[in-house]
């Protein structure tokens, strides 16, 4: 089995001069968002632009609030299964804009991440992150730890 950790982490946001709040997915120690950024520069690599140009256009997600997450992950599954956005948009942050999905299925003991896709034309292919099994109960101890950073300002409110 996979494990699963909620990083918060405080970001600098230049246009308000404060902070903001946002999750990653640490998964067996290692930032979810990396993986899903190495799969976006081999896209850019294949279709050979500019590097100039990749830095801005890798993987363009941020981590949601603590509150949306929260909100994303315990909605109603349907016959044990849920289609979820785990990330943004990390230019305007709004949510409906660049969200990155997966699907949920919760089981007796496990609880399965698979059939991971980016919206908004983003051309990366997710398979490789298919299958990420977690431990119910470890899973749900994780998703209620998210409570106790409620109320982080994360600048992710505006909906499509």
């Amino acid at each position: 089995m996979n494990t699963l950790r909620f990083e918060i982490r405080e970001h600098p946001d230049a246009d308000h001069k404060d902070v903001y709040f946002d999750v990653h997915f640490m998964v067996d120690g290692s930032d979810l968002l990396d993986k899903i950024k190495a799969i976006e520069a081999d896209c850019f690599k294949e279709d050979a632009l500019d590097e100039d140009d990749m830095d801005e256009d890798v993987a363009p997600f941020a981590g949601l609030s603590p509150e949306q997450l929260y909100e994303n992950l315990t909605k109603e599954a349907v016959n044990g299964v849920k289609k979820v956005f785990i990330l943004i948009c990390v230019h305007c942050r709004c949510i409906g804009c660049m969200e990155f999905n997966t699907t949920i299925i919760e089981q007796d003991d496990k609880v399965i991440w698979t059939n991971f896709y980016a919206g908004s034309g983003v051309a990366g292919d997710y398979s490789s992150l298919n299958g990420m099994e977690f431990d119910k109960e470890e899973y749900w101890r994780e998703v209620e730890r998210l409570k106790d950073y409620f109320g982080q300002d994360c600048r992710c409110t505006f909906t499509w």
